[in-house]
């Protein structure tokens, strides 16, 4: 990944310039899935609300981590491990959304 290896090598303008496109861009992803993608999702079947629910847990927590890996970026004391521990986050969180949300449009782009 581009920003790791501008961390990496302290390449601290390159970083200021890659954070803010990176964060918007993970934002919108987020907010296109809340907005288009999970209702449907719902309204195929009411009875995915709870897993719509874990899934929004997960979108608020990856924001709140997103919000402090920007401010460690800013302080430039961000670490590997808080790198990692985001990147584990969002990897369990994908999963998720792959069992379900992913796996349903799967199944009805395969029907059409």
């Amino acid at each position: 990944m581009e920003l790791v290896d501008r961390i990496r090598s302290e390449d601290w303008t390159a970083v200021d310039e890659l954070w803010p496109e990176l964060a918007a861009d993970f934002e919108g992803h987020l907010v296109f899935e809340e907005r288009d993608m999970f209702p449907r999702y719902c309204a195929d079947e009411p009875s995915r609300r709870s897993q719509v629910r874990r899934l929004l847990v997960d979108h608020m927590d990856l924001r709140g981590r997103v919000a402090e890996l920007g401010r460690l970026l800013a302080e430039r004391s961000v670490t590997a491990e808080s790198i990692g521990t985001f990147w584990d986050a969002l990897s369990a969180h994908s999963q998720r959304e792959d069992r379900t949300v992913y796996a349903w449009l799967a199944s009805r782009h395969a029907k059409e």
